[in-house]
């Protein structure tokens, strides 16, 4: 069986990357309809390497909301040390740990093999139609392989044996640190017969974000285009081997059988439960092809794929808002950094404005619509 979750960060600051992450697992255990609990049976079963809550302990490493873990003290510390030692192991069970990426394109190139690429952000994203799973090999957005803002820049080649600290990864803890969390998982996702299977995620910049918007109308849209894009690939993926999805919740949505009809077009439907809290439907195509998928407020409490799609997406946003952060105090004297909402984000809009001709930079570039 196959377990995984979709966590957004970034839908509603100012400035900076919205990111959609999704992460998925192989898992032993009997598939039961409506029983979405072996998403949150992870926790026990590696709670030898990983801790859902703080202290840590041993080495462990936190997987959990990411919103709870960046406000822990060296929250980004561990955010980082969670992701990049899970994105060590490898999708082949047994084939050993896979090498850190070499810089910020290399960790994306990592994490998007389902993102659909245009060669630069000045073509025309179009219209932003709902993905099936019967074309799932075609993306819902096209996006920019990197961020091509400046103060995204990926720093120049360096010798070998410099290129990690150069390039920043890591960048908010230690190559031995993410070393100890990885060898420690690996041992006990092989002890616990379970295997990751996929980590992934869409990164939307600022001037990409303005254009789908301006293309969709609303930026709910935009995120419902990407995440119903990582639930078909998902599918495409893995509904043979019964996949079970949980999805946190966006906004107060209760219904969502327009959307699965559209996603998953000639496959049957079945209403488990709508309710505020929980939204969950079985689908199928075949006997050898079925999904659950829950969208579930504060699923990433109750799920661990999810809370590991929650701090991909977030360690993502904050490794480009350190960037960003460096790239503008660079250029600007006293000026202090942003998390990028919209309340700081107003008041270091404010602070930069005076500047912004002067670096050739116009808002609508740098500032995201609502």
């Amino acid at each position: 069986m196959i377990v995984a979750g979709i966590d957004e960060a970034g839908y509603g600051p100012l400035l900076g990357p919205l990111v959609v992450s999704a992460c998925a697992f192989a898992v032993n255990g009997d598939w039961t309809e409506g029983d979405f609990s072996p998403a949150e049976k992870l926790w026990p079963s590696l709670q030898r390497s990983v801790a859902r809550k703080g202290p840590l302990r041993n080495g462990r490493l936190i997987i959990a909301d990411s919103k709870l873990v960046h406000a822990m003290a060296g929250g980004n510390a561990l955010l980082e040390r969670g992701v990049l030692g899970m994105l060590r192991q490898s999708v082949v069970p047994g084939a050993g740990l896979l090498n850190l990426p070499i810089g910020t394109a290399e960790l994306l190139r990592r994490l998007s093999p389902a993102v659909e690429y245009c060669d630069n952000v000045g073509d025309d994203p179009g219209e932003l139609p709902v993905m099936d799973a019967a074309s799932a090999t075609a993306g819902p957005v096209r996006v920019a392989q990197y961020p091509c803002q400046p103060w995204y820049a990926e720093p120049a080649t360096s010798p070998p044996e410099e290129q990690n600290k150069s390039a920043g990864i890591p960048a908010f803890t230690t190559i031995q640190s993410v070393d100890i969390a990885a060898s420690m998982l690996a041992g006990t996702m092989a002890d616990a017969d379970t295997s990751l299977s996929a980590m992934w995620a869409a990164v939307v910049d600022e001037r990409q974000f303005n254009r789908l918007v301006s293309a969709t109308g609303n930026k709910a849209a935009v995120l419902t285009s990407i995440t119903y894009g990582h639930v078909a690939r998902l599918a495409a993926a893995f509904a043979r081997r019964d996949l079970v999805i949980v999805v946190d919740k966006q906004g107060g949505q209760s219904h969502y059988v327009p959307a699965m009809l559209r996603t998953f077009p000639g496959w049957k439907l079945r209403v488990l439960a709508e309710s505020p809290q929980e939204s969950s439907y079985m689908l199928s195509m075949d006997p050898q092809q079925r999904v659950m998928i829950s969208f579930r407020e504060k699923s990433e409490l109750s799920s661990f794929p999810t809370a590991l799609a929650s701090m991909t997406s977030k360690y993502l946003r904050e490794l480009f808002m350190a960037k960003f952060n460096a790239w503008w105090c660079g250029r600007i004297p006293d000026l202090k950094p942003t998390a990028g909402y919209y309340q700081d984000g107003r008041r270091w809009l404010e602070d930069v404005s005076a500047h912004l001709a002067g670096l050739g930079i116009g808002q609508e570039e740098l500032t995201r619509l609502r």
